[in-house]
């Protein structure tokens, strides 16, 4: 397979830092490795922007609910009597009375 690069000087600079990305001293291999690598990180990206969207779903059904939990409880500042740590009964009795 033969492949024209026209204007090479226009090039030049990008040409040297994919062969040396890909490790590559050849021309033609450097060129074809990148395009492997960018399909590569094309197909990284796409599912990355699947995770973000499903994180920015899921953080909205949360913000949904502690909205939710706020407007019917009034405010969370306060703590649940329940949940705090109940305090010791200490009795002092007096041997001598």
């Amino acid at each position: 397979m033969a492949i024209t690069i026209r204007d090479i000087e226009k090039h030049y600079y990008m040409i040297e830092e994919l062969k040396a990305l890909t490790e590559s001293n050849v021309t033609t291999k450097a060129l074809i490795k990148g395009g492997y690598l960018a399909v590569d990180l094309g197909k990284q990206l796409d599912a990355e922007k699947q995770k973000r969207q499903e994180a920015e779903m899921a953080l909205a059904a949360l913000e949904e609910k502690v909205q939710a939990f706020v407007s019917t409880n009034g405010h969370y500042s306060k703590p649940c009597q329940h949940r705090q740590k109940p305090q010791p009964v200490i009795q002092i009795t007096n041997p001598l009375l």
